[in-house]
């Protein structure tokens, strides 16, 4: 077996294994700092809100997100923006990204919008600090950016915008819609060859 077919053997496993240790996280720290003190219950997460405003929204929020992206491609030089983590995800299929980006986009906001960012805003009463807050530690996840400073600063943006996005419709499954179609979107693009950065 070749390198390559082990690489993206640990990596799906390891994208797996991260995403049921972050929903885990995010369900536990929802019950321990929420629902045990009974600021909200879990209707918070089951109700699925289906309006067209919001549908409108998440909508907006994904086309914004992939516009910058695309971007940045266009106007940023190409050694700040290489992720070779990013590049295996080319390799998979699009029902197995749709599957991973689907799980990974409820893990994330369920941790940071349905977790930090609601802890932040009870504890301190204040929005901004709160979408702050959890833009921040959303940046912590994906570490690995400490050295790729334009991705680092995209993906503190992103977290904003999810932020604000779960604020305004107060909802969490419209930044849970927008985070899966700009994150799906860009990868299936990058699966046919647009808009990946190239080493120059």
């Amino acid at each position: 077996m070749n390198d390559y077919l082990i690489d993206l053997k640990v990596f799906r496993k390891s994208i797996y294994a991260s995403q049921i240790i972050i929903t885990a996280l995010g369900l536990s720290s929802v019950w321990f700092f929420l629902i045990r003190k009974s600021i909200i219950d879990w209707s918070f997460i089951l109700t699925v809100e289906s309006s067209i405003s919001t549908l409108i929204s998440s909508i907006i929020v994904a086309v914004m997100a992939i516009v910058v992206q695309i971007c940045l491609y266009m106007l940023v030089p190409h050694d700040l923006l290489i992720d070779e983590i990013n590049k295996l995800f080319y390799k998979l299929s699009y029902a197995e990204l749709f599957i991973i980006f689907v799980i990974g986009s409820f893990a994330e906001e369920i941790l940071f919008r349905g977790s930090v960012q609601t802890s932040l805003g009870y504890f301190f009463g204040n929005i901004p600090i709160a979408i702050l807050g959890s833009s921040l530690a959303f940046a912590v996840l994906h570490i690995r950016y400490l050295r790729k400073p334009v991705l680092l600063v995209t993906v503190i943006i992103f977290g904003g915008a999810f932020g604000w996005l779960f604020v305004f419709t107060g909802t969490l499954w419209a930044p849970v819609l927008a985070h899966f179609l700009s994150n799906y979107i860009m990868v299936c693009l990058g699966k046919k060859g647009l808009f990946v950065p190239k080493k120059e």
